[in-house]
């Protein structure tokens, strides 16, 4: 049960839905038992709404100070370093506003590699960079929705500044990374549809994504076509993706 003396009122650091979403990808997981990582857990909003469900995660971020839950300790932990854990350690990860962030995305998956138990989940949430949103804003601008220029110091973390979002990942990409370190792809999920140019966007799809396999593609390519041209890939704003260790 959570205090009810205290209202910590923390806020969630990331676009509207996409914490919700992550709940729901995570509840289809096995029981109340599960050892759940939330890092970086901002606030503490998604720790909050795993307390109300009857979990206890262990929380970390780069800026503990911020963390606002009382009775939930939260560790310093830098995404761009080795993790303070044990091998094996948790059954799930949920990792929102986290890989864009760091230097180095595959140093992130590699450690999920090695802090997860068999079977155990990273649920990952990053701007969806192949979005027809996205891409037409590529176009016109030369960088994808949600990221910019990366000129200016943007913002304090860990007591320097630094530029919010260094690495637009695209989910061709991040597939990549997960399957060279032994996870399998499971939900893909999005925070919400952006459809408010249907006659732009249908047209845009149409000339970009191919609905079928190509000539030479193998199955493992023309399932991986099929989905880019899925609604999720071509109309979601957040990304989320959860990914089962082998």
């Amino acid at each position: 049960m959570i205090d009810d003396r205290f209202n910590p009122d923390p806020k969630p650091q990331a676009a509207p839905g996409v914490h919700e979403k992550a709940i729901e990808i995570f509840l289809t997981g096995k029981g109340i038992d599960r050892n759940v990582l939330d890092l970086p857990c901002g606030e503490g909003a998604m720790a909050l709404s795993l307390l109300e469900k009857g979990y206890k995660p262990v929380c970390a971020d780069i800026e503990p100070q911020h963390f606002k839950i009382p009775g939930l300790s939260c560790e310093k932990v830098d995404l761009n370093q080795r993790l303070p854990f044990p091998d094996h350690t948790f059954d799930d990860w949920i990792c929102i506003e986290g890989i864009e962030h760091i230097e180095n995305p595959h140093h992130l998956v590699r450690e999920a590699r090695r802090i997860l138990r068999p079977g155990g989940r990273l649920i990952i949430s990053t701007p969806n960079t192949l979005s027809v949103k996205s891409r037409y804003f590529f176009l016109r601008f030369g960088y994808p929705v949600h990221f910019d220029l990366m000129m200016k110091k943007e913002q304090e973390i860990g007591g320097r500044l630094t530029i919010q979002h260094l690495n637009p990942i695209s989910f061709i990409e991040l597939r990549y990374i997960l399957d060279e370190n032994g996870f399998a792809v499971g939900r893909i999920e999005a925070n919400k549809f952006e459809r408010r140019h249907p006659l732009r966007n249908a047209l845009i799809s149409r000339l970009l994504v191919p609905k079928r396999s190509l000539k030479q593609d193998s199955p493992e390519e023309g399932a991986l076509r099929r989905l880019l041209a899925s609604k999720v890939l071509l109309y979601g704003e957040i990304l989320l993706v959860e990914a089962i260790k082998k």
